[in-house]
């Protein structure tokens, strides 16, 4: 586990007592599964209902194998316009093949 200065509070105001207070977050990795609850980070979500094999699902005109099907009546009906912007700048860097690494949440 790594343990950030933040994480740690010394003499905290709450009770005089107590030294120190570490909050530790745990993250495991599991398969997913019929009724999971998913969300995107456009603020979608929804219920997975089905699985099916890699060999049965769509691919598209290079080759590629579709993973994930969601419902096209999600978006208009919850004016979800970022998935829309990030489904068209995919595709068009798929295009010039044009590759990069964006991360998210550096520590500054």
């Amino acid at each position: 586990f790594k343990i950030s200065k933040k994480n740690i509070l010394t003499y905290n105001d709450f009770d005089k007592n107590i030294i120190r207070i570490i909050k530790i977050k745990i993250i495991s990795k599991k398969k997913l599964k019929l009724g999971d609850k998913m969300s995107g980070r456009h603020g979608n979500k929804g219920v997975v209902s089905n699985i099916i094999e890699e060999t049965n699902m769509p691919y598209d005109k290079f080759g590629n194998q579709i993973e994930l099907i969601l419902n096209p009546l999600g978006i208009p009906s919850r004016m979800n316009v970022g998935q829309l912007i990030e489904v068209y700048i995919g595709s068009a860097i798929q295009e010039i093949k044009f590759f990069f690494e964006k991360i998210n949440f550096l520590n500054f």
